[in-house]
């Protein structure tokens, strides 16, 4: 059989708290004092996914301010988790402007987190697309199937339903219950207090299922086991009701043409990466070989009411080929570099950028990486 397309779900509320913790030690401020990091970090892994894949289908989802379900089940769930920092908050409005202005569609719902709209969109379509969520969110596990994959951007990895095993002890059909079993202390889920991941897999590769394990609580050998199990039984229900990812979330889609993702629409992005003062990011759309007609705003450092541009990707030996001879060819060559921080004591390089008229340009990389 032809391999089918992918549909890509971004989960954007767990990738910005990944980007805005990468750089906790060192985060990101422009001139204006604004802090820039999960912006930057979301949008370059956003680039980076389209570059790895370049994808032609793609949603992307963020938690929303209102209390979901959840919260109505149990007051306690995630109630230990601290605030959004007001530095990452200051950050959403233009994260949400950026991914509008290129024309990805925000799939949001009041009452129900990111993960079971995704998860419902991956239910939905995943017999007429190969579903990657991209997201590091390990809850995702137990929707994994053979028409459903996780790919986490940070360490370019993809998670499929025996890379779940492998990781966890217990395929995804009983990820669900290894959670209610083991909890989750960063969503203030209990669990059964005292089993842990290795007991929690070893109960249900044992009997198979949470309520197995309840029907047959008598033949568990370990007293200690037993008596954990009883105790704690409610909370046990209780989590796997917390830790469940709804797919059968009423959504709103006009037709498959609303996740159609166009590459050119990026340049939408641009001057908004201007105003924040993200120039790697710009010049990384521009690098991307992808042709596109631009115009910027009176904001805009650039200051040309109209420019095409044409960007080339020094990526095999043809492409590198024509750059000595444009090299030969220019008495005068306009060179940039790219690095991983703005701080140049530190700073390693990651490519070379160079231009010799104002229709074209070539990009040479070098040391390309999402973070050190």
């Amino acid at each position: 059989m032809p391999e089918r397309e992918k549909l890509f779900l971004i989960d954007g509320t767990a990738i910005i708290y990944r980007a805005h913790f990468a750089f906790i030690r060192n985060p990101l401020i422009n001139s204006k004092g604004e802090h820039t990091s999960a912006l930057f970090g979301t949008i370059n892994s956003f680039l980076k996914l389209v570059d790895d894949f370049s994808p032609k289908h793609l949603f992307i989802t963020f938690d929303r301010k209102e209390p979901t379900f959840r919260k109505k089940i149990s007051e306690e769930y995630k109630a230990t988790r601290p605030p959004m920092p007001g530095e990452l908050v200051s950050q959403l409005k233009p994260i949400y402007e950026f991914f509008d202005e290129i024309g990805i569609v925000n799939c949001s719902k009041a009452g129900f987190e990111a993960d079971d709209v995704i998860s419902t969109l991956a239910t939905i379509y995943q017999d007429r697309y190969e579903i990657v969520i991209v997201t590091g969110d390990k809850d995702f596990a137990q929707i994994v199937n053979d028409n459903i994959k996780l790919y986490d951007p940070f360490k370019a990895k993809m998670t499929d339903a025996d890379a779940v095993l492998e990781k966890f002890g217990v395929a995804p059909e009983k990820f669900l219950d290894f959670l209610a079993l083991m909890g989750d202390s960063a969503d203030n889920i209990p669990g059964v207090k005292g089993i842990g991941k290795k007991g929690a897999a070893t109960l249900l590769n044992q009997f198979g299922s949470l309520d197995e394990i309840y029907s047959h609580i008598g033949e568990i050998s370990s007293k200690s086991i037993k008596s954990k199990l009883t105790e704690n039984k409610k909370n046990a229900y209780l989590s796997r009701k917390l830790a469940e990812i709804i797919t059968d979330v009423e959504l709103e889609i006009a037709s498959e043409e609303t996740f159609a993702f166009h590459p050119e629409t990026m340049h939408n992005g641009l001057v908004l990466l201007d105003e924040y003062e993200l120039p790697s990011l710009w010049k990384k759309i521009i690098s991307m070989n992808v042709e596109i007609d631009f115009d910027f705003s009176d904001k805009s450092p650039y200051n040309k009411e109209s420019t095409y541009y044409k960007a080339i990707t020094i990526d095999n030996e043809t492409t590198f080929n024509e750059l000595l001879i444009k090299l030969r060819e220019h008495k005068i060559v306009a060179i940039d570099t790219e690095t991983d921080n703005i701080n140049s004591l530190v700073a390693n390089l990651v490519g070379i950028s160079l231009c010799f008229n104002e229709q074209e340009a070539y990009y040479l990389p070098l040391r390309h990486r999402m973070y050190d």
